[in-house]
């Protein structure tokens, strides 16, 4: 049996990773470890020099162990983005009018949070998103995302089906127990993901699939999040 594993960094092996290849060797015996190191350019010198720029290698240009590349419970950041440069940093608020070249440039290539102040034109018909229009548009059930206590937080996975229209009468009732958030999209029959769920495409006709302050970045994903929250709500950047 011949395990193939492609590691684009050698020298950043994660705890996970060497977890991988040592449970291989155990269950898997015999087994041949064939690990390609390095990336697509450059990847014959990276393993004859691994050894001899750490001064663990032999010089024989064998590649040194995933033990030896890194300590045992070593946290390693790979992020090489944007970073809160102080604990006093403020998010910048900017008009909507921001041409999409700068709004590229200054925030989204750099991963840059930033809040938009004001209304998009092209967004314009949000406006009429009452809960009676929503109500009357979307039709079906929805998975909604239901959490044992108040003080217990979302994202645990424990979802429930119910009509939409009930869910909107939970909102309106003050309920914080439940929270609409991303849904499952179907994909077509060569594997790709739809750009929207179906109640989404109730309200296709509202919003136009790329606003202009985009430019030419292409959608992933189109969804809502509806949820109450008593005392605030906040999230971790993502």
């Amino acid at each position: 049996l011949i395990v193939s594993i492609n590691i684009q960094n050698p020298l950043e092996l994660s705890p996970s990773m060497e977890n991988i290849i040592e449970n291989a060797l155990k269950k898997m015996e015999p087994a041949v470890l064939a690990a390609t190191l390095g990336t697509c350019a450059n990847k014959s010198n990276k393993k004859r020099q691994l050894d001899d720029d750490d001064g663990d290698g032999d010089g024989s240009g064998n590649i040194p162990s995933a033990n030896k590349i890194r300590k045992p419970n070593e946290d390693v950041n790979l992020y090489s983005g944007w970073k809160v440069p102080s604990n006093k940093y403020e998010i910048p608020t900017i008009s909507t009018s921001i041409t999409p070249e700068l709004f590229y440039k200054e925030y989204v290539s750099k991963r840059r949070p930033v809040v938009l102040r004001g209304s998009l034109e092209d967004l314009a018909h949000l406006q009429k998103w009452t809960n009676q229009y929503l109500k009357e548009s979307i039709k079906g059930k929805v998975m909604v995302e239901k959490r044992a206590e108040s003080k217990a937080s979302f994202g645990r996975g424990n979802e429930i089906p119910m009509s939409f229209t009930k869910f909107i009468d939970l909102i309106e009732s003050g309920d914080d127990m439940h929270y609409l958030t991303t849904q499952d999209v179907q994909a077509d029959e060569d594997g790709r993901p739809d750009l929207m769920a179906s109640f989404m495409k109730c309200l296709k006709n509202d919003f136009p699939l790329r606003p202009k302050i985009v430019g030419n970045l292409v959608p992933q994903n189109i969804n809502i999040w509806m949820g109450n929250n008593k005392e605030g709500a906040s999230s971790g950047l993502h």
